[in-house]
């Protein structure tokens, strides 16, 4: 369930095995508090949620110069469009 009441919480899966840098980084990202206060662009309950950047400019400049390696592919988690 989501609502826009800034009190609110929700949970987010995080499924490594599809991609074990990227939940990685998600996870550092969340512990680190870089998502406190940032609104939430668009929620599709039981699919998605896309977050904005920080709000603080050093927060964001400091991780936006961090890139990670891309994950090796996996062929047996099926596409689905």
């Amino acid at each position: 369930t989501y609502s826009r009441k800034s009190s609110d919480t929700f949970n987010i899966l995080v499924k490594p095995y599809w991609s074990q840098r990227g939940a990685s980084r998600f996870l550092e990202l969340v512990r680190s508090g870089y998502y406190d206060g940032v609104a939430l662009n668009r929620v599709v309950p039981g699919f998605l949620t896309q977050f904005g950047i920080a709000a603080d400019p050093t927060v964001r400049n400091h991780w936006g110069k961090l890139a990670i390696v891309d994950d090796l592919p996996f062929d047996d988690i099926p596409f689905q469009p």
